[in-house]
């Protein structure tokens, strides 16, 4: 009988190694790419670390209200996302919203 490696084995639900790594490998490129960010002048924070931590409880956040979206008035859940990012990235307000619209033309 051949043997399968642990790599090519399916994911066995109760079995979260596999989403941690996946959390620690978006973890740590987004770090990254606050760091870089900072270094280049873009972004403004002392704690990149913190600044990811912030950006992904914002993404996690709005996920509690994805099926209610009339909980709150349409700008604050839209943009909310946005507004913790700029805001911890030390960013003009509506910055991010410009971006967005800019690149969907």
């Amino acid at each position: 009988m051949p043997v399968v490696p642990r790599a090519a084995l399916p994911v066995v639900l109760g079995d979260d190694r596999s989403a941690r790594g996946q959390e620690a490998l978006d973890r740590d490129r987004l770090v990254a790419l606050i760091e870089e960010g900072v270094q280049s002048g873009d972004f403004r924070t002392d704690d990149p670390f913190a600044a990811c931590v912030r950006i992904f409880i914002a993404i996690d956040g709005i996920g509690a209200y994805a099926n209610n979206r009339n909980a709150f008035p349409e700008g604050s859940y839209v943009h909310f996302v946005a507004d913790v990012a700029e805001w911890t990235l030390g960013l003009e307000p509506g910055v991010l919203r410009a971006e967005a619209a800019a690149v969907a033309g």
